[in-house]
């Protein structure tokens, strides 16, 4: 690298720098931390099964470095951020310790799952999270119950609606550089529908992915 790279975020589970090549080209540096007790062999093979990822919106990895007490990630650097680094580390939960994993996703984890197991209503949950997450710029987690009267994102999304201030929760980011804040609010609704905490309650993905792709649904 030509000079110091520059840190773009830190997650659970690593921290990400941009980096500049000799050659002038710009990249991701994802430096894991925590890592699991895996070889050479099983870090190569974890690394080439994420290199094989085919999709839309995954970004590969471009290359990697392996050493005992550093493991990195080269990724192409895409200006306006990825999605993967602004939420949460999922796809590198075998690489990581397990305690360490359960500590960074404890927030995605539906009520229901440690004493009934997971079930498609767990992932519907999990789904409701992250339209909240994305459209408040708030972490699950930011909002969890630490004795000084925090209340998690999906309480504190459904006081919000309950008082009709759903257009307080928008990330200030989004919502003054958009023509779409009615469309948002929508989405905050199907947002906490999913994340019910009764899976009763919940939609199911089907019918949240119609609600997602309305352009006329009324709350």
């Amino acid at each position: 690298m030509k000079a110091a790279a520059e840190v773009l975020g830190n997650g659970g589970l690593g921290s990400s720098y941009k980096a500049l090549l000799a050659n002038g080209v710009a990249v991701v540096v994802k430096r894991l931390r925590e890592m699991n007790a895996l070889g050479r062999d099983g870090f190569d093979a974890e690394m080439r099964m994420l290199g094989r990822l085919k999709h839309a919106n995954i970004l590969p990895p471009l290359a990697f470095h392996f050493r005992k007490d550093e493991k990195l990630l080269i990724y192409e650097y895409i200006p306006k951020g990825s999605l993967l680094y602004l939420l949460h580390d999922f796809g590198y939960n075998t690489l990581a310790n397990p305690s360490v994993v359960g500590q960074a996703l404890i927030a995605y984890k539906a009520p229901e799952a440690t004493q009934f197991g997971v079930s498609p209503k767990c992932d519907v949950y999990c789904l409701g999270l992250i339209i909240l997450e994305i459209l408040t710029g708030k972490y699950p987690s930011q909002y969890l119950n630490n004795g000084k009267g925090g209340i998690d994102l999906v309480q504190w999304a459904e006081t919000k609606i309950s008082e009709g201030k759903e257009y307080d929760m928008l990330d200030p980011e989004i919502a003054s550089s958009s023509n779409s804040v009615g469309e948002m609010r929508q989405l905050i609704h199907i947002g906490a529908l999913c994340a019910a905490s009764n899976p009763v309650q919940r939609l199911d993905l089907r019918e949240a992915i119609q609600r997602i792709e309305m352009k006329n649904w009324r709350v």
